[in-house]
């Protein structure tokens, strides 16, 4: 059994593949049902459940294809854009995926790359996080592991003077 998340619902469906095939978790599928075909993201998968009391349908269950995906009108991001773009695994629109890669190029554009090495009023220091969205940076500075937030202003690395408005994944 393993629990599939389809295309525009909320509710985590719960099937049993008329197949053998095991399916990871985070992959999509296509399951043939009685309402028809659709497709889903295993979010549960067989190793995972344990005992349910949901109602269980068994359907014929594959991996989805790429063509799969864009007959729906949808496409799958990768993972490393995912947290950027709202979450792990939602498909959504070609065109909302262009229009949001071009503003978060657009912003990310005035911000120096991972590993650069860029001079500030403390001295150099080596870029080793950007948060395009915050307009910060993290810089480790030479001769010392201390990572120091700074926020970006016209290309200009002003450090963050309260700890307080340092997020804890940034420090």
């Amino acid at each position: 059994m393993i629990g599939i998340r389809f295309l525009g619902e909320t509710d985590v469906t719960f099937i049993a593949p008329t197949s053998d095939e095991r399916f990871a978790g985070g992959s999509w599928v296509v399951a043939e049902l009685d309402g028809g075909t659709q497709i889903g993201r295993v979010v549960i998968d067989a190793s995972q459940v344990i005992a349910s009391s949901a109602e269980v349908i068994a359907a014929n269950v594959r991996v989805a294809t790429d063509a799969d995906l864009v007959a729906a009108g949808s496409v799958v991001r990768d993972d490393r854009r995912n947290a950027a773009l709202g979450g792990p695994g939602r498909p959504i629109a070609g065109e909302a995926i262009s229009r949001e890669d071009d503003r978060y190029r657009a912003l990310k554009a005035g911000f120096p790359s991972l590993g650069a090495t860029v001079a500030t009023d403390d001295g150099e220091g080596e870029v080793v996080a950007v948060n395009a969205s915050r307009a910060t940076v993290t810089l480790r500075h030479a001769g010392d592991d201390v990572r120091t937030v700074y926020d970006v202003h016209d290309g200009a690395f002003v450090r963050r003077t309260n700890p307080a408005d340092t997020p804890p994944h940034e420090a």
